[in-house]
C-alpha cells in the first residue's frame, strides 16, 4: 500500500466546508430519482400528456441540473484552498 499524498490543512477545511452541500445534493438527487421511478414513470401510463406535463414538467431537468451541480461540488472539493474551491464552483455554475 502506497502512502497517501499529504494535503495542506487548507484542503482539509475545504473538504469539510463542502461536505454538507455534497450530502444535501446526494440526498436531493436520490429523492428526485425515487420520485421519477416511483411516480412520474408509472403515472405516465395513466395520465394524459397535458396532466403529466402539468405535474412532472421539470423533474427530469431538475435531476440533470442537480447532478451537474453535485459534480461541480465534488470537483471543487479537490481544490487546494477554499478560495480556489469557490472559484471553481462559481466557474462551473456560470457555464
Amino acid at each position: 500500500m502506497q502512502p497517501r499524498e499529504a494535503r495542506p490543512p487548507s484542503h482539509n477545511r475545504t473538504c469539510c466546508a463542502l461536505r454538507d452541500p455534497q450530502a444535501a445534493e446526494a440526498r436531493f438527487l436520490r429523492a428526485l430519482r425515487a420520485t421519477i421511478s416511483a411516480f412520474a414513470e408509472p403515472m405516465s401510463r395513466i395520465l394524459t400528456e397535458p396532466e403529466r406535463r402539468a405535474i412532472f414538467r421539470n423533474i427530469k431537468d431538475l435531476k440533470d441540473v442537480h447532478a451537474a451541480l453535485r459534480g461541480m461540488i465534488n470537483d471543487a472539493s479537490e481544490a487546494e484552498t477554499a478560495g480556489e474551491a469557490i472559484t471553481d464552483l462559481a466557474a462551473g455554475v456560470m457555464r
